[in-house]
């Protein structure tokens, strides 16, 4: 009975310490009710099922596992993972971690140095692959394994490792995205590389003066290798927003009258004069940095060119990082 302080039965005390012993048995909270109505763990089909695929699961286990010793896994080690040979330190292999921590730390810095280029993306290939034979070597014992299972053992490394890595790229695009240009455009080069954000005017709009990426309505106009299309990205600074009269004439730009604060990227491939009165909503672009068709841009083309509506600038460019000799800081 409740407050007893010896059995009644065996008259065995009831208390340890000075604290009686309770005689009601923990009740299941509501919330944990209702889960175990949602999920049924301790139903007799759940172990029915839960049987019938046991097997072909340790099968299974033990096909991709085969050659796997993971005795020595702990959470320390897991954590340690995350940095290729860190956990071989942990665990008293200082060179041999070493190994595969130098190594990737050069891989991470090319291919962040190098980001949107072809050696980027060479240097985070190799990155992850490092990454993956640093755990293989953590965890694999491969004597008396025949060579399809070390191939199947390593692929799955390399699956699991890579998927972090994808996530993190597909992420981080969101908030640096990068631009590779196929042309020369001064001063511009084929194969140059510029990081841009592409969510910096989600809470602002564009201001005159920013550097961005725009895509252009598409232009037609003759040249000399005959009609030719103005489709594509390209990057220069705002010059002026919406509601502007802009006139380049003897070499000076000015906006409303007043000589302009900011200049086009090139401004040599202006012609000689043009005026712009920029509609509302849009803003005024000059197209120096686009590639040359063959001859230079004649006034009425570059005047048609220099409108661009607020949803066609894509980013806010923020340097040009390839090649590495050619770094420019755009701002």
């Amino acid at each position: 009975m409740p407050g007893s302080i010896a059995c009644g039965r065996c008259g065995a005390s009831l208390r340890l310490a000075a604290t009686t012993i309770g005689i009601h048995p923990p009740r299941a909270g509501a919330l944990t009710k209702q889960w175990r109505r949602w999920v049924p763990l301790r139903n007799r089909y759940f172990y029915a099922v839960r049987d019938l695929f046991r097997k072909p699961l340790l099968d299974v286990s033990a096909f991709f596992l085969r050659g796997v010793d993971l005795r020595e896994l702990s959470s320390a080690v897991i954590v340690r993972m995350i940095v290729p040979g860190w956990a071989q330190i942990y665990r008293g292999q200082a060179r041999r971690g070493q190994l595969f921590l130098f190594p990737w730390l050069v891989l991470l810095f090319l291919s962040v140095l190098c980001l949107g280029s072809t050696a980027s993306g060479w240097c985070f290939g190799f990155l992850i692959s490092l990454h993956a034979m640093s755990i293989v070597d953590l965890f694999a014992r491969f004597e008396g394994v025949e060579r399809g299972r070390r191939l199947v053992v390593c692929f799955l490394v390399l699956a699991l490792v890579s998927m972090p890595y994808i996530l993190v790229v597909t992420q981080s695009a969101r908030v640096i995205s990068v631009r590779q240009f196929l042309a020369d455009a001064e001063p511009f080069s084929s194969g140059d590389v510029v990081l841009y954000r592409p969510r910096a005017y989600l809470n602002s709009g564009p201001q005159i003066g920013d550097v961005v990426i725009y895509r252009n309505r598409p232009y037609r106009t003759g040249g000399v290798n005959g009609l030719y299309v103005y489709d594509g990205e390209w990057v220069n600074r705002i010059v002026a927003a919406g509601g502007s009269h802009v006139v380049w004439k003897n070499s000076q730009l000015t906006v409303d009258g007043q000589p302009a604060e900011h200049l086009p990227l090139n401004a040599s491939r202006l012609p000689a004069a043009m005026e712009v009165l920029v509609p509302a909503d849009c803003f005024c672009i000059l197209p120096t940095t686009i590639p040359n068709p063959g001859a230079p841009l004649d006034k009425q083309s570059s005047e048609a060119l220099s409108i661009v509506d607020r949803t066609s600038i894509l980013g806010k460019v923020i340097v040009r990082n390839y090649p590495p000799h050619r770094w420019w800081w755009l701002n």
